[in-house]
C-alpha cells in the first residue's frame, strides 16, 4: 500500500514587514482604499513578493530552504515613496523610486537560485510593489501617500492557499540576510636576509 502523495504548495519569496512597519503599511492601504474605491487587503496578508514560484511538491520545499541559506546579502533599508495602479488587475499599490540594490540583488540571486534548483519562473520583469488596495476603480493621487522607510533584515518562503474569503500565507523558512564576508586578501610573503 502506498501512501497519498501529499499535495503541492503555492509558494513564493517575500519580504515580511515587521509590526511597525506593517502598522504603517496598513495606515496606508486603508487610505488607499478609500481614495481608489477597493479594498485593502487585511493587515497580516502586507508583504513585497520577490520571486513567486508557484506549484511546489513538498519534498522540493528543502531546496527553496537551502538556497536562502547559502545567500549572502546585506540588510538594506528601503523607503516606498512611490504609489501606482495596474488597471487591468485593479491593484493599487506602493513600492520605491529608487529600489536598493541589496534589494535587487536579493531578488535576482533568489530567482536565480530557484531556477537553478528546478524551478520553471515568469519570465516577466520584475517590479517591486506591495499591494495597498485590491479591486480599485482608479489610481490613487500622485503624492496622497506618505512615505514608509523599511528596514529590512530578513525574507521568507511562504506558502499560499487560496480560501474563498481570501488568501491564507503560511511563513515555511525565515531567513536572515546577513553581510558577505569581506574577501579574503592573500597573505604577502616577506622575507628575511
Amino acid at each position: 500500500m502506498t501512501a497519498a502523495k501529499k499535495p503541492a504548495l503555492r509558494t513564493f519569496f517575500a519580504l515580511w514587514p515587521d509590526d511597525e512597519v506593517r502598522a504603517a503599511l496598513a495606515e496606508r492601504a486603508a487610505a488607499t482604499a478609500r481614495m481608489c474605491a477597493g479594498r485593502a487587503p487585511r493587515a497580516d496578508l502586507l508583504h513585497l513578493t520577490l520571486v513567486f514560484i508557484g506549484a511546489t511538491p513538498p519534498e522540493r520545499i528543502g531546496a527553496l530552504r537551502d538556497t536562502m541559506d547559502a545567500l549572502r546579502v546585506a540588510p538594506f533599508t528601503m523607503t516606498l515613496d512611490r504609489c501606482g495602479w495596474f488597471r487591468h488587475t485593479g491593484i493599487a499599490w506602493m513600492g520605491t523610486h529608487s529600489p536598493p540594490p541589496a534589494l535587487l540583488d536579493l531578488q535576482d540571486r533568489l530567482a536565480r537560485g530557484a531556477a537553478r534548483v528546478g524551478f520553471s519562473l515568469d519570465v516577466r520583469p520584475w517590479v517591486a510593489h506591495l499591494t495597498l488596495a485590491r479591486d480599485a476603480r482608479r489610481a490613487p493621487p500622485a503624492g496622497a501617500i506618505a512615505p514608509v522607510a523599511w528596514r529590512v533584515d530578513a525574507f521568507a518562503l511562504v506558502a499560499s492557499s487560496l480560501q474563498p474569503d481570501g488568501p491564507r500565507y503560511r511563513i515555511l523558512h525565515q531567513a536572515p540576510l546577513v553581510a558577505p564576508s569581506p574577501a579574503k586578501q592573500p597573505q604577502s610573503l616577506t622575507t628575511t636576509d
